[in-house]
């Protein structure tokens, strides 16, 4: 009896272990997320007003894709190119060249 009790509680111990592993990596995601949302905000890529949405978007990508979306905020000043198509005119009132470039026939 003892040698199925050392099985049943050997069994469920690397059960839980396999269950914290998965938990812990789901809770690194969500702070690698969580940080990427906020440097977006930090340098102006996104509202304050969307940060749900995107939070949401960015926990939904795999660790590839993030790692993608933080080069690209570490290698472009305008990282707004990246991530969406602005509807909203510039400081100047003009848009950014790409809208510019895909409104053009509308």
């Amino acid at each position: 009896m003892d040698s199925q009790l050392e099985k049943v509680a050997a069994q469920t111990i690397r059960s839980l272990y396999a269950e914290t592993e998965k938990l812990a990596a789901e809770v690194a995601h969500q702070d690698e997320v969580r940080q990427l949302t906020f440097d977006l905000i930090k340098s102006g890529v996104i509202d304050t007003d969307d940060l749900e949405s995107v939070f949401t978007k960015l926990a939904s990508k795999s660790k590839g894709d993030l790692d993608v979306f933080k080069k690209a905020l570490e290698l472009s000043n305008d990282t707004s190119k990246f991530f969406k198509v602005s509807s909203k005119f510039g400081a100047d009132d003009s848009m950014d060249p790409l809208t510019r470039m895909l409104l053009e026939d509308l």
